[in-house]
This record gives C-alpha cells, structure tokens and sequence, in this order.
C-alpha cells in the first residue's frame, strides 16, 4: 500500500511539473510572436512606403530601393546623410517617406527621391 502512494506521488510530482514546462514554452512563443508583430508593423497609414534595398551594378547609383506594392525602382539621392546612412546595407527592408525630384535621373529605370523619414 505504501509503495502504491509513493508511485501515485511521484506520478503526480512528474505531471505537474511537466505542465509547468509546456506553459513556460507557451509564452516564450508568444513573447517571439509579438516581436515579430511589432517588426513587422504597417506604418502605410502614416505615410510610409515599404522598400527593399538593392545592390545596383550601375556606377553612378550603388544603392537602389524598391517599392514594396509597384516595384518601382528610386535612386535615393541623400542616402549619405546621418539618419539615412543605415539603408546602406543590401538586401534590408525598412520603411521610408521620400517626395519626389524633378529631375533627370543618375541611373536608367529609376526615379529620383529626396528622403524625409525612415522607420526600420
């Protein structure tokens, strides 16, 4: 009888224990989950637009963004100021508000933007 309960009482003990672990599990996949949310905000209400960073062969340009929705292609022409230095990086998605230039165009197939803000 004894042996009975302390196999019922480790039984348990093994459960309980067992659950505690799959909610710890839970919620650190809901921690990633709203982190990803927040990364993946949608500032087009705000007046942003979404790009894609490209490497460009063309000399005159050496960085080109993409819009996201018309994959029209812009050649940033103040991409060296300070706070708009970090799109540099290939292959990097941000969020940009530009205005366009009225202008003739440094490299073929895109248009020249002034940029105005940036959200990453």
């Amino acid at each position: 009888m004894e042996l009975l309960i302390k196999t019922f009482l480790l039984g348990s003990l093994v459960l309980i224990s067992g659950c505690n672990a799959a909610k710890e599990v839970t919620d650190e996949q809901q921690n990633r989950q709203q982190m990803t949310e927040q990364n993946t905000k949608d500032y087009s209400s705000e007046g942003f637009s979404k790009i894609m960073m490209v490497l460009s062969e063309e000399s005159e340009c050496p960085f080109v963004m993409v819009l996201e929705e018309s994959k029209e292609r812009l050649d940033p022409l103040n991409l060296d100021e300070g706070k708009f230095s970090e799109l540099k990086n290939a292959e990097q998605e941000a969020w940009i508000k530009f205005r366009r230039l009225r202008r003739t165009s440094r490299c073929p197939n895109t248009s020249p933007v002034q940029l105005l803000e940036i959200k990453n």
